[in-house]
């Protein structure tokens, strides 16, 4: 599972971990967003309390 934080890490290693995964996540992201879209549209159907 890949992690992602805005925050800076400690040590050089962890935040170059931590660019892959956003690196990751950017390039997954045009294949996540129509199901994120879908998504949202459905949420907004749902009533809320």
């Amino acid at each position: 599972m890949k992690k992602y934080s805005i925050i800076p890490e400690d040590s050089a290693a962890a935040q170059k971990k931590n660019e892959a995964a956003l690196i990751y996540l950017q390039s997954i992201l045009p294949q996540m967003k129509p199901h994120l879209q879908t998504f949202q549209r459905l949420s907004e159907q749902v009533p809320l309390k």
